[in-house]
């Protein structure tokens, strides 16, 4: 069974929090462990990369010289499972006051 679902990115967070009234200040995926805990997944017999020869490499194969850098590809391309948001709520208004 699924262990961990992945429910919003970047954009549709941001989207969700400026309907609600927010402006959001910041957004950082600052994740460490995305690629090594899908490697032990794969090492454990939990997900089967024989179907995916890119991920056997990164993954598996040559994780000590590709691994790292794999990360910091996906923390630094908003990929990461872990986000950070930063986000203000604008004024509320007063009753009885303009809407």
């Amino acid at each position: 069974g699924l262990e961990h679902v992945n429910m919003f990115h970047p954009e549709s967070l941001a989207v969700l929090l400026e309907r609600c009234g927010f402006t959001v200040e910041s957004c950082a995926t600052p994740g460490r462990l995305d690629a090594d805990l899908v490697r032990q997944q794969i090492l454990d017999g939990r997900f089967d990369a024989v179907g995916h020869p890119f991920l056997r490499r990164v993954l598996v194969e040559d994780w000590d010289r590709l691994g790292g850098p794999f990360q910091g590809f996906l923390r630094d391309h908003g990929l990461s499972s872990n986000m950070v948001v930063t986000a203000r709520r604008g004024p509320v208004a007063s009753p009885g006051g303009p809407s």
